[in-house]
């Protein structure tokens, strides 16, 4: 972009391609904005049908039972736990869950680009086009004089 933008003068290139990038950043943002919304809302949904579902459990216990538990713990449990457990899915809805798609879209993107450089890695030849003292590690001897 910068040759064909700065070296040739073409400034309508450099500024095409500039405006792609940012309508690129606008989608993408308002995109994972309205996937964090979702998720909220999924999460929200759930986190009701579990209050409602341990309070409908709570109803079932006897006098005494309620008394063993206490009204501290059941209240506890009702809100701390349920409250992790909203977070839990919410933090894993929106790292875990999109990492398949990453990973399929990056490799269509890096086929895309060079298929013989992405074909030549994965085929497994990879090695014997690298220099062989590539991975050689070169320890400079240290003078008396330097401090360590």
């Amino acid at each position: 972009m910068m040759n064909q933008g700065i070296l040739g003068s073409s400034f309508e290139t450099l500024l095409n391609t500039g405006m792609t990038m940012a309508i690129g950043s606008f989608v993408a943002g308002l995109c994972a904005v309205i996937g964090g919304c979702n998720c909220a809302t999924l999460t929200a949904r759930i986190g009701k049908d579990m209050r409602v579902a341990l309070y409908e459990s709570s109803l079932k216990l006897s006098v005494h039972e309620f008394r063993q538990f206490g009204t501290a713990s059941i209240t506890t449990r009702t809100v701390s736990d349920i409250t992790n457990i909203q977070t839990a899915f919410i933090s894993f809805m929106q790292m875990v869950v999109p990492v398949p798609a990453i990973c399929v879209i990056a490799l269509v993107l890096s086929f895309r680009l060079d298929a013989s450089f992405c074909s030549s890695r994965c085929s497994g030849s990879a090695e014997e086009e690298l220099p062989q003292d590539i991975f050689r590690l070169e320890i400079l001897p240290q003078s008396s004089n330097t401090p360590i």
